[in-house]
């Protein structure tokens, strides 16, 4: 979210360090999860995501395959059991959280 967006969340942001794919036009990108809220996820770009130490695989960068409007499936991956789960999702913005200092993508979950 830029300085000056107001918040217009229903629920409260928890914060994470999910390491994340996203599934689109059969290419895939990693990421980070930043946070997690009921309704979407924040998700960062690969170069932030490197920049935290955590690496999940060698994916082109979200910013060459994500534009707001796009629907994919997010890959949520827990690294300490390699588990999986995958979640279609749609970029409702892309920019710079002033929250997490990063730039990266809001995204709101498709299903409940």
């Amino acid at each position: 979210m830029e300085n000056g967006d107001v918040e217009r969340r229903a629920t409260k942001r928890q914060p994470v360090g999910l390491i994340a794919e996203c599934n689109l036009r059969e290419s895939v990108a990693g990421g980070l999860v930043r946070d997690l809220t009921q309704a979407g996820a924040f998700v960062a770009s690969d170069h932030e995501r490197d920049r935290s130490g955590i690496r999940a695989s060698s994916a082109s960068p979200l910013e060459q395959l994500l534009q707001v409007g796009d629907r994919f499936l997010l890959t949520f991956i827990q690294s300490t059991v390699m588990n999986k789960r995958l979640v279609p999702v749609t970029v409702m913005w892309e920019g710079l959280s002033v929250e997490h200092g990063c730039h990266g993508y809001g995204v709101r979950y498709d299903t409940p």
